[in-house]
This record gives C-alpha cells, structure tokens and sequence, in this order.
C-alpha cells in the first residue's frame, strides 16, 4: 500500500490552515481535488463534525490560498481561489474543491521571501475582500 504522503499532488495554505490533496481535474487554469487537512499523529483524537454548507463556504470561497503542486509547475508557488466546495465522501478526503490558479508576480514573491510566515498568513487574509 503506498504512503497517502506520497500521494499528495496539492497543497493550498490560507494563513491559517493546510490542506493536501489529489487533483479529480487540471484545465488550464482551473482545477477541482479533493482536499484534507493533512494527517498527523496527534491529530488523530476525536471525529470530526461535518460543517454545514455555510461554513464551508465560509472556509474556502472567501480565502485566498498559496498553492504548490506536482508537476509542470513544480516548485512554483502560486495563488488559489476556491470557486466551490462539498463534502467529499470519498473516505480519504474531506472535501471536494474546484477553483482557478493564478500566477504569483515577482513582486508579490519577493514579498513573501521577506515576510515571516505570521506576516504571510495575515497578509493572506487581508487580500481578501
């Protein structure tokens, strides 16, 4: 059985909380993967409750996200709208995401290189509006 770590394609930050996943589908720009929080030890205790479809929208589509991928793009941080979510019933992942990539530009990198990551994480949520 192969490590589900090793399988991780994406991941998405918003400041605050990690994300990994597999990509369902790659056009262009846009994308749809199912997504969790990564798995760790610790993080084991407990189930989680499902949030409603209000806090879901509240957790994704109104966040920007710095996104890293395999493949093409690899290495290269980008930015990540998410456009739409659901629960994913898949067992391996908990939500279902679907949105657009976009391009960091250089000025925004060289910001980030010099931010701490609490900056980053602050100036994450302050660019939404």
């Amino acid at each position: 059985m192969a490590d589900s770590r090793n399988d991780c394609e994406l991941w998405l930050w918003d400041g605050a909380t990690e994300y990994e996943g597999i990509f369902v589908k790659m056009d262009g720009a846009s994308f749809s993967a199912r997504v969790r929080q990564p798995r760790r030890a610790a993080s084991s205790l407990g189930k989680r409750i499902a949030p409603s479809s209000l806090d879901l929208n509240k957790m994704f589509t109104q966040r920007r996200f710095l996104a890293h991928f395999r493949g093409s793009l690899d290495g290269t941080l980008l930015e990540a709208q998410v456009l739409s979510v659901q629960v994913c019933g898949n067992g391996e992942h908990d939500y279902l995401v679907s949105g657009r990539f976009s391009k960091l530009d250089e000025q925004q990198l060289a910001l980030l290189r010099k931010m701490s990551v609490e900056n980053a994480a602050l100036l994450l949520q302050r660019q939404v509006s």
